[in-house]
């Protein structure tokens, strides 16, 4: 009878360790919350009658933190390497912009967001061949297609007022500030 017992225990020990062990599993998904993204521009000037300059960010990484099921920040470093005829390719710029949007569709934890977003974007950046500082606020739009729960698109537009600031002349700019916003990456 102890026999019976004992080997009865043990049993109902070995049942209940790998229940335990099987629903710890199944908790243990980690939450997806970061996108990386490739965010590629190109912006074309004229440069002459006949000529164009042409603009290529050389980093054209987004990166962003999913702060909570509705909002996010993003990240965008550039560096714009200038190619002009006739002249030497250079750095022409750099910055940075950040990117506060409101995703409108809830976000799951085991995906990325999806549906469309609005927020507010800032921006600083340093024109090196003009020497002056240049800052940024705008409101940006757009969408997430997520074509399965980690590959993303994002499309969106940004409109607002960009303030140059040039040191040399003393004279600040205002103009207007119009962008369109495509990256593709995964979301991890």
């Amino acid at each position: 009878m102890k026999k019976i017992i004992s080997l009865f225990s043990l049993l109902i020990f070995v049942s209940l360790s790998l229940f335990a062990q099987s629903s710890s599993e199944k908790q243990n998904i980690r939450p997806i919350k970061f996108f990386v993204a490739l965010q590629p521009a190109v912006d074309i000037e004229p440069f002459d009658e006949f000529r164009n300059s042409f603009d290529v960010n050389i980093l054209p990484i987004q990166l962003e933190y999913s702060l909570s099921r509705k909002w996010s920040i993003r990240l965008a470093p550039t560096a714009y390497m200038q190619f002009k005829p006739e002249f030497p390719a250079e750095i022409s710029r750099i910055g940075t912009g950040v990117t506060v949007p409101f995703h409108f569709a809830k976000k799951n934890s085991e995906e990325g967001h999806r549906g469309f977003y609005l927020g507010p974007h800032g921006a600083l950046t340093m024109n090196r061949l003009d020497n002056f500082m240049s800052t940024t606020g705008a409101v940006e739009i757009g969408y997430y297609f997520l074509f399965n729960t980690v590959l993303s698109v994002n499309i969106g537009a940004q409109i607002g007022r960009t303030v140059q600031f040039a040191p040399e002349s003393g004279y600040n700019i205002l103009a207007p500030h119009r962008a369109g916003i495509f990256a593709f990456g995964i979301w991890f």
